[in-house]
């Protein structure tokens, strides 16, 4: 299993700022494997991302470890900004940012956290004076490290119609294995799987029937993922001749799974696991040489 915190982004740091003339420098904690961090802004919900007039985001070259940077204000656009809302003497400032973590060997932001802030004003003074800043996001490692990356686990088996079942793979059937979250602490059935890889490999050959997705799962022509009512998710694929032709008598599955909350917060989080399973081949039905050679064999059985 591999939990989330070695990528995790834990809660935002700020410096607090007095004037909307000032940038507000907001800090993030980063997990010391991930590679890189990006920043996206998005209005208040962090549902969805925007480009502001009046708000907008200036990161720092990632340093290991810390990610930064700051929210710059225009308060010439205040009126034309969707993150502004103000009575005309007072008002606040609203949006959401996400920071995600980075990890190269997969190619995939690996965490984020959204956080959301407002920032309270008043106009009286013509000064556009910061009189408050609430920030609201998850608590920090809690939510990271025991609801999702130690709380579950990723379960692996060869499988038949959802249901666990071992059988030694032929070269004219088909591979077939589910997946699904398990959990002593927890209930299994409040986290789904979200994104996931599925890579074969034997010696110095690798097939990746299901690859990671932007946004979810990505399987080739010949594969088939289907999910049934309670999360399992059956993967239905049909090994290439390689293994068989080279004489492999076993192979490696493994990859990586995203898990998510059924219910999303609007702080939601993610973490990911691996998983691993080896399965054995059966050995293949060869006629000599080639057909011609098998017939020529079996009419000198003849004489």
């Amino acid at each position: 299993m591999s939990s989330i915190v070695p990528w995790a982004v834990s809660e935002a740091v700020i410096t607090p700022i007095e004037t909307f003339s000032e940038s507000l420098a907001v800090f993030y904690p980063i997990g010391p494997d991930a590679d890189d961090v990006s920043f996206t802004l998005f209005d208040f919900t962090c549902e969805t991302e925007v480009s502001d007039p009046a708000v907008s985001i200036d990161p720092s070259p990632f340093s290991p470890g810390a990610a930064m940077l700051d929210v710059i204000f225009d308060t010439g656009e205040f009126g034309a900004s969707g993150l502004v809302m103000s009575d005309g003497s007072s008002g606040e400032v609203k949006f959401c940012l996400r920071a995600a973590s980075y990890e190269a060997d997969i190619d995939f932001d690996v965490a984020f956290r959204d956080t959301q802030f407002t920032l309270g004003f008043d106009l009286s003074d013509i000064g556009y004076e910061v009189t408050s800043i609430t920030i609201t996001e998850e608590s920090p490692d809690s939510f990271l490290e025991d609801d999702l990356g130690t709380d579950f686990t990723i379960g692996v088996c060869q499988c038949a119609d959802y249901e666990c079942a071992t059988s030694t793979v032929t070269q004219n059937d088909p591979l077939i294995i589910c997946l699904f979250a398990e959990s002593e602490e927890s209930d299994a059935s409040s986290v789904f799987i979200s994104n996931f890889n599925v890579q074969i490999t034997a010696g110095d050959i690798v097939y990746e029937p299901v690859m990671l997705g932007s946004t979810t799962y990505v399987p080739n022509a010949l594969t088939e993922v289907t999910e049934d009512s309670d999360g399992v998710v059956m993967v239905s694929t049909v090994l290439i001749a390689s293994f068989f032709t080279e004489g492999y008598t076993s192979v490696a599955v493994d990859g990586l799974v995203f898990l998510e909350f059924v219910s999303p917060a609007p702080m939601a989080q993610r973490a990911f696991h691996d998983y691993d399973l080896v399965l054995e081949l059966a050995a293949v039905d060869m006629v000599g040489v080639g057909c011609f050679q098998g017939i020529v064999n079996a009419v000198k059985g003849y004489f």
